[in-house]
């Protein structure tokens, strides 16, 4: 049965077509007491902010290229059942993360995570993101 359920959910994600991929809209956002960092990206620009900081920067079309690539890797399904690799955001540690995806009208959001340490399958996309700010 769980077979069945991940090839369904693997054939669900590769028939995004490039369409419904170029509408795809990404949303990080992290808090905690005093403090928040977002990040929005789409096919045209990612809009960063933080406290003291908003920047915003377009993207070329190879960038855009680029997350829909990372976000093809991901199964989006399972998002919410990822395991965050570390607790700190637990204690106010670290500010507690989420990222969001959406998908033709359909929202796939992430487990909470600490803010700099998500889990493994996400974190090359929101290295590339990040990686610009």
């Amino acid at each position: 049965m769980k077979l069945i359920l991940y090839s369904f959910s693997l054939l669900m994600l590769s028939n995004c077509d490039s369409k419904a991929l170029e509408k795809m809209t990404l949303n990080y956002k992290a808090a905690t007491r005093g403090s928040s960092v977002t990040l929005d990206a789409n096919s045209s620009e990612i809009l960063y902010s933080d406290m003291n900081v908003d920047r915003k920067i377009t993207l070329s079309k190879k960038q855009w290229n680029e997350i829909k690539e990372f976000v093809s890797k991901i199964d989006v399904n399972e998002v919410q059942n990822l395991t965050a690799p570390s607790e700190r955001s637990h204690t106010d540690r670290s500010l507690v993360a989420t990222l969001s995806i959406i998908i033709e009208d359909k929202t796939y959001e992430s487990v909470n995570f600490d803010h700099g340490n998500p889990p493994k399958e996400i974190k090359p996309l929101i290295q590339y993101l990040f990686q610009h700010f």
